[in-house]
C-alpha cells in the first residue's frame, strides 16, 4: 500500500494507538486496559482494568514494535496518537488519571507516558520516519476546567 500512495507522491502516515476503554476485545472477550479501572461510556458496557507497571512495560514494548512495523512496512510518518479519549489520553488528563504511581498526580507525571513513547518511538525508526504526536490540549483538563495548552506544550517538548 504504501508504494502505491508513494507513486502518487504524498507521504503516508500510521496511526498508533489503542482504544482503552473504547474498544473492547470481542475476539477473546479480553478485559481491556486502561490508566484505571472505568466503565466503557460508548457502545457495549464492560468495564476496564487498571493497568499496572507490567502492563505499561508491555505496552511501550507493543507500541515501538508497532513503530518498527510501520517504518518496515515503508510509512514516512508514525504518529503517537493520544487523542479522541483513547488510552494515551486518559493518561494525559487529571480527570480520568488517578493514578499514586510515577504515572498520575502532578502534571510532570501525566504526560510520562506519552513522552516515553514519543521517546522510544524516535530510538525505533531513528531518521527513516517522522515520528508525530496527535493531542488535544484544549480538553478542559486544567485545574479551572480550562484548557492547559501552555502546560501540554511545554511538558510534551
Amino acid at each position: 500500500m504504501t508504494e502505491l500512495v508513494h507513486e502518487h507522491g504524498p507521504l503516508d502516515g500510521a496511526e498508533l494507538w489503542v482504544g482503552g476503554s473504547h474498544t473492547a476485545n470481542l475476539f477473546t472477550n479480553e478485559v481491556a486496559m486502561d490508566v484505571a479501572s472505568m466503565p466503557n461510556t460508548v457502545g457495549i458496557p464492560y468495564q476496564t482494568r487498571a493497568m499496572d507497571r507490567v502492563d505499561i512495560r508491555e505496552l511501550r514494548r507493543w507500541h515501538k514494535n508497532a513503530a518498527l512495523r510501520a517504518r518496515t512496512a515503508g510509512f514516512d510518518i508514525v504518529y503517537v496518537y493520544a487523542t479522541h479519549h483513547y488510552l494515551l489520553s486518559h493518561f494525559l488528563c487529571a480527570q480520568t488519571n488517578t493514578r499514586t504511581d510515577e504515572y498520575g498526580g502532578s502534571l510532570e507525571n501525566l504526560v510520562r507516558l506519552v513522552r516515553e513513547l514519543i521517546e522510544e518511538t524516535k530510538d525505533a525508526v531513528g531518521d527513516t520516519c517522522a515520528v508525530a504526536v496527535r493531542f488535544s490540549a484544549d480538553a478542559g483538563i486544567g485545574a479551572d476546567g480550562k484548557q492547559m495548552a501552555e502546560d501540554c506544550f511545554t511538558k510534551l517538548h
